[in-house]
């Protein structure tokens, strides 16, 4: 698909297209780099439950990429991806737990979301456990 079928589709209202238009524009692939740009298309995405457009507006707002940082709206995005078995949210929002950032710290739910994405093969959530340890 070219990127001007994308942008048709996603402007469409296709979800998945909104999301995927949302990573072109985050990675500069096909249009140029546009942190705003990435987030809108996030934002459009994840008010229709897509769980990788919900982690990736979590990540947008963690780091302050075309949002404002706001830890709050991360873990909240993160959940929200998580409810709906996102591999990299789950390690995401445990890591949010570990370090308190936007919900209150909890070693106990890290772990226990670190071990869950762990065993769905998430290296990152395999390192945070080890550390854990």
């Amino acid at each position: 698909m070219t990127t001007e079928e994308l942008i048709e589709k996603a402007k469409n209202g296709d979800a998945d297209a909104q999301w995927k238009l949302g990573r072109c524009y985050y990675h500069g692939d096909g249009v140029e780099q546009d942190y705003d740009e990435a987030a809108k298309w996030y934002a459009l995405s994840a008010s229709q439950n897509n769980a990788h457009a919900q982690y990736r507006l979590g990540r947008c707002y963690y780091h302050g990429e075309g949002v404002n940082k706001n830890f709050e709206k991360a873990a909240e995005y993160y959940e929200l991806a998580y409810k709906q078995g996102h591999i990299d949210a789950t390690a995401r929002l445990g890591r949010c737990y570990y370090y308190g950032e936007g919900v209150p710290r909890n070693i106990q739910k890290a772990a226990d979301l670190f071990r869950e994405a762990a065993a769905k093969g998430s290296y990152d959530a395999q390192k945070a456990l080890n550390s854990l340890y």
